[in-house]
């Protein structure tokens, strides 16, 4: 996000903003499995 921090305008760097947080959190499968549905845990 440095890079693009510096080299773009802030229109066009709100527009990534969504992209950015689905990378962080993706978790990758091991291939031939099918994925999960991982509910958040509870906090108290």
């Amino acid at each position: 996000m440095e890079v693009d921090r510096a080299t773009m305008g802030l229109e066009r760097l709100a527009a990534k903003l969504p992209a950015y947080a689905r990378l962080h959190g993706y978790a990758p499968t091991v291939p031939g499995r099918r994925p999960t549905i991982q509910e958040p845990a509870l906090e108290d």
